[in-house]
């Protein structure tokens, strides 16, 4: 992707990015970021509506349509700026730590009082989970293909209620 690919999809000239940002790279940030703080709007709705015992399938259900609304950002975030730059990771990293956080905190919800050691495991798997299938997703990879779409958010959500497990005994 150049600039100039950039420009023409915002519908400006290369010149008009250049002025309001010095290089491809601060565009990548500033979209990753953008499309980071987005995302964590979206699951925070999602955390919002979950009550306990709900499963969280359903939440990974939603993420993967609101991700099919902002598909461009979405590519980006998940797939294209991958690696791009230290800077770039580092906005990402940033993102991804928000949303364990917010991720965490579903756990709680539909767990319950869990040790603090669980919890993080349990929403580290969570942000695995809903990153391979957002990838698997966008990309319309082998998986994705052959279960088809709603077999694919199926299975996902599936996986998800077994990564989470039920409210502790």
């Amino acid at each position: 992707m150049t600039v100039a690919d950039i420009a023409e999809r915002a519908g400006v000239t290369s010149a008009a990015v250049y002025y309001h940002f010095p290089s491809k790279d601060h565009v990548l940030r500033e979209g990753v970021g953008s499309f980071g703080g987005a995302l964590q709007d979206a699951i925070a709705d999602g955390v919002s509506a979950l009550g306990p015992g709900d499963g969280l399938g359903p939440l990974l259900t939603f993420l993967l349509g609101w991700l099919d609304e902002h598909e461009a950002g979405a590519v980006v975030f998940f797939v294209s700026s991958v690696g791009v730059s230290q800077e770039v990771e580092t906005v990402r990293l940033r993102a991804r730590t928000e949303h364990l956080e917010l991720l965490a905190a579903a756990v709680h919800r539909v767990r319950g009082p869990i040790d603090a050691a669980e919890t993080a495991v349990v929403a580290a798997g969570l942000l695995t989970v809903l990153e391979t299938a957002a990838t698997s997703w966008l990309e319309r990879d082998d998986t994705y293909r052959a279960l088809g779409r709603r077999d694919f958010q199926r299975e996902v959500a599936a996986l998800v209620d077994r990564v989470v497990g039920g409210a502790p005994g």
